[in-house]
């Protein structure tokens, strides 16, 4: 994977392609059937009632099985949330 800040371009599919994301999904253990969303600082701040550790970024795990959730659901995000660095490394 290339030393890019994956966060930050995300929504750029002309930047993070396919196989990018299916090499973050596997740093971060996560099977097909589950998806990423980012987890913003001040989401976290919200939720976790601290900052996202030093150097990281935080992504919350999507179930793509469940019906889709059009809201945070705090203990949800807390078992949900994972990290890695900016370039998708653990």
């Amino acid at each position: 994977m290339p030393d890019l800040d994956i966060q930050r371009h995300w929504k750029n599919h002309q930047v993070v392609t396919d196989d990018m994301v299916a090499e973050l999904k596997s740093n971060l253990c996560l099977s097909y059937d589950w998806g990423l969303q980012i987890l913003s600082p001040l989401q976290h701040q919200r939720v976790f009632g601290y900052s996202i550790p030093n150097g990281k970024v935080a992504w919350l795990k999507i179930d793509l099985r469940l019906p889709r959730m059009d809201g945070f659901f705090k203990e949800y995000v807390k078992s949900n949330t994972v990290y890695s660095l900016p370039n998708g490394a653990v």
